[in-house]
């Protein structure tokens, strides 16, 4: 599983916003969520 968080510019109030499940244990893969309904993925700008 990976998470996406939400980080507080004070280092308080943290939180986790989303957990991806699925694919190869990366975040760099495409995942679905548990019922499959959602599917989640991370691009990336080349420069």
């Amino acid at each position: 599983m990976a998470a996406g968080l939400a980080l507080a510019t004070n280092g308080r109030n943290d939180r986790t916003i989303v957990e991806l499940f699925g694919g190869q244990g990366t975040i760099n893969v495409n995942s679905w969520s548990p019922d499959s309904e959602k599917f989640a993925y991370v691009s990336y700008e080349l420069k």
